[in-house]
């Protein structure tokens, strides 16, 4: 298979780029990518759409919304499993070309919202609880509504890091640590999380830009919401 150069899995190398991968299958990918310049030069554009993200002035590209939008057609070739679903969603938000960044986390077998919805609802929210942190001179704030089951996680101002690496925001529900996307550093940015129950704790860790599966580092800051 690695050695077909027909093969391009490309709704696989979307998830591979916001890190929606198991480990089994990032290791049978990379072996792939070591084998295929096409499939590498795809994978680096994801990796360019996941980057857009941090940036609420430069334009998505019309090429680049092309390509994600194909990659979220993948199901239609294979079953996607919801983490793979979950990481087309992620790409759609770019290719819709949105103003500033703003990643949405949901349950694959639910229909897709609108996270400008998501969030005027949360923030609009009766019941919205908020809470917050800081890092530096940057702020954390993390907003939860029970009535719409969703959590918004609003950054701004945070430090700089290595090229490459970003902020990976982590939100703790049931006594599980699941990520909610990936932010860089400086622009104001959001994530969206959808279909969850209560949240115990925000946190940010500083990862690369395409996401961990896990925190690889200790986190920067960390704060309950009550």
């Amino acid at each position: 298979m690695d050695g077909d150069n027909q093969y391009h899995p490309v709704g696989e190398l979307a998830a591979l780029a916001v890190n929606a991968v198991d480990d089994v299958e990032r290791r049978r990918l990379e072996h792939h990518l070591a084998r295929c310049a096409a499939c590498r030069d795809e994978l680096d554009t994801l990796r360019q759409a996941s980057a857009l993200l941090s940036t609420d002035e430069e334009p998505v590209p019309d090429d680049l919304r092309r390509r994600v939008l194909a990659a979220v057609d993948e199901p239609r070739r294979r079953s996607w499993t919801r983490t793979r679903i979950a990481a087309a969603a992620a790409c759609i938000v770019v290719a819709a070309g949105v103003g500033g960044a703003v990643w949405t986390t949901q349950r694959g077998d639910r229909p897709a919202v609108s996270h400008d919805h998501t969030m005027d609802q949360v923030l609009a929210a009766p019941d919205m609880r908020k809470a917050s942190g800081a890092v530096g001179d940057g702020s954390v704030a993390a907003m939860y509504s029970p009535s719409h089951r969703a959590t918004v996680v609003s950054v701004d101002g945070l430090p700089g890091v290595e090229p490459s690496m970003g902020y990976q925001v982590w939100i703790t529900v049931g006594g599980a640590m699941k990520s909610a996307g990936v932010v860089s550093p400086g622009n104001s940015s959001s994530v969206v999380m959808t279909d969850m129950e209560r949240p115990v704790d925000v946190g940010l860790s500083v990862e690369p830009m395409t996401g961990s599966s896990e925190p690889t580092s200790p986190m920067v800051v960390s704060f309950p919401i009550r």
